[in-house]
Formats: C-alpha cells, sequence, structure tokens
C-alpha cells in the first residue's frame, strides 16, 4: 500500500517537520530532549528467567477502568530502558486507551542490568519469543502486540518471520529499524558522524560492566559500531565475525515471510539507518510508510490541521486502534 493510501485510512495527516526541525540531526536529537511528561512509574514487575539464566525485569501499567483484552509489549532501542522516553510517552498514550502495557529491560539494561552474563544484540529473537510465550502462560485470554525500536524493531521483525505464520502476535509495530546490520554499520558511519560515536560510547559503558575483571582488553581501539561488532559483540556473542553477526541477526531476508499485521515507520532522511534496502519488499501483511524525512525515531511535525507534534505517536495509535478493530 502507497504512503498515501496509508495515512487516507488512518485519518493522518502528512509528516510535516516542525519549523527549524528540517534537518535529519535536528530532527533525532529534538525528540529526545523536546520536554514532556514521562515519569510513568511501573505499577509492578514481572521477573523473567530466560533459558540461559540471564534476568529480565519487565514493567508492567495497567490501566485503571476500561481495559481492553489486549496487551503490548514494548522493547526499547539501543543502550535504552523501561524509562526511555518515547516507551514511557507511549505507555501512559496506550495505556490512557485501555491496553495494559508491559515495558522490557533487555539484557543489560535497567534494574537487572547488573545480573545479566551476556549483552543484548540484534539477533535475539529468543529473548523475545520467551517474552511473549510467559505472557501467553501468565495472560492467555489476552491478545498480545509488539512495538520495537530501532535495533530491537529490528529483533522484533526477525522473530516474526521466523515464527511465520505460527507467529502468536496480534500485530506488530517497528519504528526505525535497521533490517540490513551491514548495510546500516556502514550507513551511520558515512551519514550519522554524531551517532557514531554516542552509541559507541554507550555500548562501550555497557560493556565495561559485562568485563569489569577484565582489565586487558584494548578500549581505545574501538572507534565505532562496526570496530565494537568486531572485538566484542561478535567474539562474546558466539558469531564469527561483525559481518557474520550481521549476515545472521538482520531481518530483512525473513521480512517476507511475516504473516501477522505489521507496521514500519522508516524515514529516508535517517542517519542511523539505511533505508534504500526495503525498496523492493513486498508483502501484504506490512504497511510500510517512508517519509521523506523524520530523523532518526524523530517524525516532530508541524502541530495543525489534524497534525499533532509526535506525529510518530500518532501514526501508531491510530494503526494500533483499526488493527484492534480488525
Amino acid at each position: 500500500m502507497g504512503d498515501c493510501e496509508l495515512l487516507k485510512r488512518l485519518a493522518v495527516p502528512s509528516f510535516e517537520p516542525l519549523p527549524g526541525l528540517h534537518s535529519c540531526y535536528g530532527q533525532t536529537i529534538a525528540a529526545s530532549y523536546w520536554p514532556q511528561k514521562i515519569n510513568l512509574k511501573p505499577d509492578s514487575w514481572l521477573n523473567l528467567r530466560l533459558s540461559d539464566g540471564d534476568r529480565l525485569f519487565i514493567c508492567e501499567n495497567w490501566p485503571d477502568q476500561s481495559m481492553r483484552d489486549h496487551l503490548v509489549v514494548m522493547v526499547h532501542g539501543l543502550t535504552g530502558d523501561y524509562r526511555s522516553g518515547y516507551l514511557s510517552r507511549l505507555a501512559r498514550k496506550l495505556v490512557a486507551l485501555g491496553y495494559p502495557v508491559f515495558r522490557v529491560n533487555m539484557r543489560c539494561a535497567g534494574p537487572a542490568a547488573h545480573l545479566a552474563s551476556g549483552i543484548a544484540h540484534a539477533g535475539r529473537s529468543e529473548d523475545l519469543r520467551q517474552i511473549i510465550a510467559r505472557l501467553q502462560s501468565i495472560y492467555p485470554a489476552m491478545a498480545i502486540s509488539l512495538i520495537g525500536f530501532s535495533l530491537t524493531a529490528n529483533t522484533a521483525l526477525k522473530m516474526a518471520g521466523e515464527e511465520g505464520e505460527q507467529c502468536p502476535l496480534h500485530s506488530l509495530v517497528a519504528i526505525s529499524p535497521p533490517v540490513d546490520l551491514l548495510a546500516c554499520s556502514q550507513w551511520v558511519r558515512q551519514h550519522g558522524p554524531l551517532f557514531d560515536p554516542y552509541f559507541t560510547r554507550r555500548l562501550v559503558a555497557l560493556a565495561k560492566q559485562l568485563m569489569k575483571q577484565d582489565t586487558t582488553f584494548d578500549w581505545h581501539s574501538i572507534d565505532g559500531i562496526y570496530a565494537f561488532d568486531e572485538k566484542f559483540t561478535a567474539p562474546s556473542c558466539q558469531f564469527e565475525s561483525a559481518e557474520d553477526y550481521y549476515h545472521k541477526a538482520s531481518a530483512l531476508p525473513l521480512m517476507p515471510q511475516i504473516r501477522v499485521p505489521t507496521l514500519l515507520l522508516g524515514s529516508r532522511d535517517d542517519p542511523v539507518v539505511d533505508n534504500r534496502v526495503l525498496s523492493g519488499l513486498n508483502n501484504p501483511q506490512l504497511d510500510l510508510l517512508l517519509t521523506e524525512l523524520g530523523g532518526h525515531m524523530g517524525f516532530m511535525a508541524l502541530p495543525t490541521q489534524g497534525r499533532e507534534l509526535r506525529w510518530m505517536d500518532q501514526l501508531l495509535l491510530r494503526w494500533f486502534v483499526e488493527q484492534d478493530h480488525c
């Protein structure tokens, strides 16, 4: 379906950037630092022990009334956690619409970060599979949908592709997913000079927590995301190399096998993700929307004529409610 058809179907105005935020860098940075009410405290916690012994702490938020029989799992992006602004903001909006929301802390994130023996990476679809299975066992009468952001959006798409017809999800949303990890590692190096070192510093800080007893590792040789994956992610997660990791963890080859309704939102000017790889992708279950502008998970819009400032939220929520009525 074309972009215009999807927006018309959802009654969402096309994206128009907020004045002064036409650059991909401005959009990406403003979305993270724009003032917002995001202090959504957990109502309760779910402690999940994974099959390899690592633990994930999952933050639960429940509607006060008029609860739907449909829960939403949200997973943060690279180096984030359940407190990430986009998760808290969207959780508040979803809860207000009656959805129970579960914000997942992936490995090395959130309250259980110190309990992790391995780092999160883009290919850990088995972790998501175990999360969904646990929630199904606790709430067997409830439908489950999944929203992934950035790196974990790739993980979510990978899981849905692997499961095919057996996928347990009601629906799936992927925001700015790097579905071809090799292409994206090259893209961010060339087009995201602010973000490659930023994410690298945060990744190195997480890795140091895991390797606090090892003083021999040469951290100074890591000068970008590719180098981090080559020297740390690959050997610590049983991949032969960064390129082996990228090949095995990328969702793109599996996306034609997705059989659940899926919304994928990205922008062509994303400084982190190379969305050119999505050209030619054909799957009737996929609502693919690529805006010309918007940055990486930015989409800060001019709030006029029915368009909301947080255009990403507006689109996601309209799509979600539509799927709930299908």
